[in-house]
């Protein structure tokens, strides 16, 4: 959902209680940008966010600890100058606007106190966040800019602070009668939800579909579709939502699907839409946890099509590398046949004299005369022992490109298997220890030494419906993990027979392991694998104890014995097996 001023009217209300009379002890950056104002209020410390992400635009207090940005902005180094050691007079925001002003009360540089402000702006991609002097001056801002980017207004050190023009209503200072004139300026074939939208100051499009469905109006419904009656309705609907969320009355909720993917949230509960799961709280906590979501779930896929896009470069060279090799491997013909032809020169020698371009011989084991070139500057022995030189060329070059032949499809294996590890990955903590594995050996960028992976792989651990713990590696690293670090020799191991998949391990914890649980981790081992998408799958098991890693193998290389083989419909989490 779109940061509208009823959101923040919300946040912005639960900020005042909490941080008015605290003090601001740091300001810093995090990796993503984003401006945090630390508050200290008695014993309690807040982390204040501040965004102008042109789609994320947004403030609210976190709870989550980024990195802090390494190289920090001009911008962030004056608000340390000028906010850090003031306190908070008050937090305000004009009427239902996207707009925060909060007011901190400070020194100059003689000592003289004043007050500076900090507005921010979130209104998509014309968010900002400004810092002023006490005379509303611009001290500096996130983002500045001329004329040339705006007509309206620039935003520079020095010039006077213009707030952003205020285009519609705000709905507690409206009669009804004013409320219906203001909406039938528009054409009557206006969605009413857009005329909302278009009119009241605060609404977003859910939002506004929110007052309608309270109103008792078909969502689609257009504004030449409503009388007298309709009208009243959408004033009574519209006005209880703003005096609510005004009063602190509200009930902010989160929207969560199924699986506990957060949807949508709102400063009060959003009935027109449907939802698995619905979890009320208060409005700075919705907001964190749904950008903690959006900002992983962006992370994630920005980490994985980096990662695909380093795979498909390798696999691209290594293919490349894999065909001009196997020409070469396949000279061995041309080898012997440079052979062959000294050795017939050898036994021709009395028939050649020296000058000669070319001369032809009886090749008695293959029944057939052969014209064989020669060099007609050297002797018919140096001709003979030109030829097993070049034999013995071709046959190294041959033999080397074999060698080479033999790492490059090993290298080849090893880069599909990774590829569906890639796909196979679910959090963003898979795709880092993917990307920490292709980083040591040089086919992607490596973390700082500051934010790298240094936990222990988090592989996914099951429970079978029998009471066996099943564990199921995600990547090259969890299953060396899972085998090697976890696996006892008794417990049973799995893998999907002959395709690119995941290490599955079926703790036997002394007992014999069922087959019941051996058919689940299978259906697991089929799923987690490149054989996902087939209808049966064959699946190898066998003991731990039969399972070797060869000295000096790539990451998630093993070979195994004594396995048997079961054919099983690749199946996910879920019923019958419970995640831990």
């Amino acid at each position: 959902m779109p940061f509208d001023g009823l959101a923040l009217a919300a946040i912005s209300r639960e900020l005042a209680t909490l941080l008015s009379g605290g003090r601001v002890v740091q300001v810093y950056e995090n990796e993503a940008r984003e401006i945090v104002t630390v508050v200290r209020r008695g014993k309690k410390k807040y982390d204040l966010l501040w965004s102008a992400h042109p789609q994320w635009a947004r403030v609210h207090l976190t709870t989550h600890e980024p990195g802090t940005n390494e190289s920090l902005s001009f911008f962030c180094t004056m608000l340390r100058r000028y906010l850090v050691g003031g306190r908070v007079v008050r937090l305000t925001q004009p009427n239902f606007e996207r707009v925060l002003r909060f007011e901190v009360a400070t020194h100059d540089d003689v000592g003289r106190p004043v007050t500076c402000t900090l507005v921010g702006e979130f209104m998509g991609r014309h968010a900002n966040i400004i810092l002023l002097d006490e005379n509303a001056t611009i001290i500096d801002a996130r983002k500045r800019y001329t004329r040339d980017v705006s007509r309206y207004r620039e935003v520079l050190p020095g010039l006077p602070y213009l707030a952003p023009p205020v285009t519609k209503e705000n709905i507690l200072s409206l009669d009804e009668e004013a409320f219906i004139d203001l909406l039938m300026q528009l054409p009557v074939e206006t969605p009413v939800a857009g005329a909302l939208q278009e009119k009241i100051d605060g609404l977003s499009t859910v939002t506004a579909r929110e007052v309608v469905f309270r109103a008792g109006l078909a969502l689609d419904a257009r504004l030449e579709q409503c009388g007298a009656y309709e009208f009243s309705r959408l004033w009574t609907a519209a006005r209880s939502l703003f005096e609510a969320v005004a009063r602190g009355d509200s009930t902010p909720t989160l929207l969560l699907a199924e699986d506990g993917t957060p949807l949508d949230f709102a400063p009060d509960d959003l009935s027109h839409i449907g939802a698995a799961r619905r979890i009320a709280s208060n409005m700075n906590q919705i907001v964190n946890r749904y950008h903690a979501y959006m900002r992983e779930k962006a992370q994630f896929e920005a980490l994985r099509r980096e990662l695909r896009r380093a795979l498909k470069t390798e696999r691209k060279r290594v293919e490349k590398k894999i065909r001009i090799l196997s020409e070469i491997a396949g000279a061995e013909g041309e080898a012997a046949e440079a052979r062959r032809r000294g050795e017939l020169i050898l036994m021709n020698l009395h028939r050649i004299t020296k000058g000669q371009t070319r001369v032809t011989v009886e090749d008695i084991e293959h029944g057939h005369n052969v014209e064989i070139p020669l060099k007609p500057h050297l002797s018919p022995a140096a001709n003979a022992q030109a030829y097993f030189k070049a034999y013995g060329k071709l046959k190294e070059k041959v033999t080397r490109a074999r060698a080479a032949l033999h790492d490059l499809r090993e290298q080849q294996t090893y880069l599909e298997e990774t590829e569906t590890d890639l796909e196979m990955a679910v959090t963003l903590r898979d795709l880092e220890e993917i990307r920490e594995e292709l980083a040591a050996q040089g086919l992607a960028t490596k973390k700082t030494a500051r934010t790298r992976t240094k936990e222990e792989p988090q592989p996914l651990v099951l429970c079978s419906t029998d009471g066996f713990r099943i564990l199921v590696g995600k990547n090259h690293r969890q299953n060396d993990y899972v085998t090697f670090k976890i696996g006892r020799e008794n417990d049973v191991w799995l893998h999907a027979r002959g395709v690119p998949g995941a290490h599955v391990l079926i703790a036997a914890d002394g007992r014999e392991v069922s087959p019941a649980a051996i058919e689940e981790a299978a259906a697991l081992a089929a799923y987690y694998s490149r054989g996902r998408n087939e209808t049966r799958v064959p699946v190898d098991y066998t003991l731990r104890k039969y399972v070797k890693k060869p000295k000096g193998a790539r990451p998630g290389f093993v070979i195994y014995t004594n396995e048997k083989t079961i054919t099983v419909a690749p199946s996910g989490p879920g019923t019958p097996l419970q995640e831990k």
